[in-house]
């Protein structure tokens, strides 16, 4: 007897303080599973600032200055 899984509702954050959370774990999290040294995380990071990214719940990517 082959039973469907059943269906999950979305998950959504539940405030905006969580959908930061969420956005910012999306970005950098992969980075938490790679075996890097320190000069190549260093790397990948200043790689990462140079990219731009669309933050909740905005429309478009802001051209941050540093």
């Amino acid at each position: 007897m082959d039973t469907p899984f059943p269906k999950s509702p979305l998950l959504s954050p539940m405030d905006h303080a969580e959908a930061v959370a969420r956005f910012r774990c999306e970005i950098v999290g992969a980075l938490t599973r790679k075996d890097l040294t320190r000069g190549e995380l260093c790397a990948t990071l200043h790689a990462l600032a140079e990219e731009r990214f669309r933050p909740p719940p905005a429309r478009s990517s802001p051209a941050l200055s540093r």
